[in-house]
């Protein structure tokens, strides 16, 4: 492999007889890691390396006044901007109230969460705005656990519109019975109709270079097994 300027320039059989040689031997040479599936909102206020990782995607986290009450218990849903069990441990329900409390509090929007990263990072990231998050700012407790009203609908496409303008890679949402909270409740996105979801997808399509990411595992209000 030729490097020349930090990028790679030639794989293969190198005939640069004025190159420099570097012995790799037992080592993988690679351009980097991407993970493409994290719940990294919090954690890259005290981790900016994200363990090794050259490039990763998350969802920013929700409205701070929501993410700092313990009566909020955090999800393993990626559109909901939250940490999973994964970082919070065999104790989520808790341990993960503790993380969330870690957050710049004072962050309202997708915008000022950018700011508020701007030189934190070690790594590229990119962020969706996920539908959990925006449902909660809009209906407060109703979100898990009722349809959405067409203003409301209304009200989350302006975040959602506000988040991509503000950098949002795109939006993220999920109908996976997988997908509940720490008591087993399910997640917000989970009551969305398909009105709901073909509207917020609309603002998307408004956004050249956006994305979409959701799970259609299950139709909307089907409670998961246990809940």
């Amino acid at each position: 492999m030729a490097i020349d300027d930090g990028r790679i320039v030639g794989i293969g059989t190198i005939d640069d007889p004025n190159a420099q040689v570097i012995d790799a031997t037992g080592k993988v040479v690679t351009p980097g890691f991407v993970d493409v599936h994290t719940h990294y909102d919090a954690q890259v206020f005290w981790d900016g390396a994200h363990h090794a990782f050259t490039s990763c995607t998350g969802s920013p986290p929700r409205s701070p006044e929501i993410a700092d009450s313990p009566s909020r218990p955090l999800s393993d849903d990626p559109s909901d901007g939250e940490l999973p069990h994964a970082d919070a441990g065999a104790g989520r329900g808790n341990a993960a109230r503790v993380l969330a409390r870690r957050r710049a509090v004072e962050l309202e929007t997708t915008a000022e969460y950018f700011d508020a990263i701007e030189g934190k990072l070690g790594i590229n990231a990119g962020f969706m705005v996920g539908h959990s998050a925006i449902r909660r700012v809009v209906m407060g407790e109703d979100a898990a656990a009722r349809e959405a009203k067409s203003d409301e609908i209304e009200a989350m496409s302006r975040l959602l519109h506000d988040g991509l303008e503000a950098g949002g890679l795109g939006f993220s949402s999920s109908w996976a019975r997988t997908h509940n909270d720490a008591d087993g409740r399910m997640v917000p996105s989970r009551f969305a109709t398909r009105d709901e979801m073909i509207d917020l997808c609309g603002v998307v399509s408004s956004h050249p270079g956006t994305s979409l990411e959701i799970i259609p595992m299950v139709g909307p209000g089907v409670r998961a097994v246990g809940a």
